[in-house]
């Protein structure tokens, strides 16, 4: 299937994950058990891209797991991220409507 993205929320004792353009969410333990179903789920979908948000180093075992299957992988920082998105937005006023839209999506 083309046109599939997985964006990964890394937690010390889970992952949070989501499928687009599907919608569908999968919970898993951020354990050797969980990290090889998660990468058989996604190896099945042929994904355009795996986004990870970088969690304090509780990412590098599934980064490393979906490098060994050569998927395509995007490690995001998220405060590199935003502040990027500062500079490039620049008002201060910007920023919080960019804030508040941001916790709505996680939601």
């Amino acid at each position: 299937m083309r046109g599939v993205f997985v964006g990964v929320d890394v937690a010390k004792d889970r992952l949070d994950v989501a499928f687009r353009p599907s919608g569908e969410k999968l919970t898993v333990p951020n354990d050797r058990r969980g990290i090889t179903r998660l990468v058989r789920t996604i190896s099945r979908l042929t994904p355009e891209c795996v986004v990870l948000e970088a969690s304090g180093g509780y990412e590098r075992r599934l980064l490393e797991r979906l490098a060994e299957e050569e998927l395509p992988v995007a490690l995001v920082i998220l405060a590199t991220f935003v502040s990027s998105l500062a500079l490039a937005v620049g008002s201060p006023k910007q920023m919080r409507s960019m804030r508040r839209c941001s916790r709505t999506s996680r939601r």
